[in-house]
């Protein structure tokens, strides 16, 4: 995948899955948040939405103006938290920023 500098209004989807590769429910998470990593390593911390109900562990957020402001390979993981205390990050998965 990858998105243009400056891109804003894109969708970026991710699904969470468990180690059987099948959907994670997010229907009982209380913040769901996306971590997108610019290529030197800072974290920008984004708020991320059910792509429907929540029951098929998809998310997603839509790329608001400013935050693509750097060319090279960024990351996006999901960090999803549950109750008071328990919080679980995905894989980050990598794409690129190009001109």
């Amino acid at each position: 995948m990858f998105l243009f500098l400056n891109d804003f209004g894109v969708d970026i989807t991710l699904t969470v899955i468990d180690q059987d590769c099948a959907p994670v429910s997010l229907v009982s998470s209380t913040v769901r948040q996306f971590e997108l990593v610019k290529p030197d390593g800072t974290v920008v911390t984004k708020t991320a939405v059910f792509v429907t109900d929540g029951s098929d562990g998809q998310l997603k957020y839509t790329v608001e103006t400013g935050v693509l402001d750097v060319l090279g390979t960024w990351g996006v993981r999901a960090k999803i938290t549950e109750g008071a205390s328990k919080v679980y990050r995905t894989e980050i998965i990598n794409f690129a920023v190009k001109a």
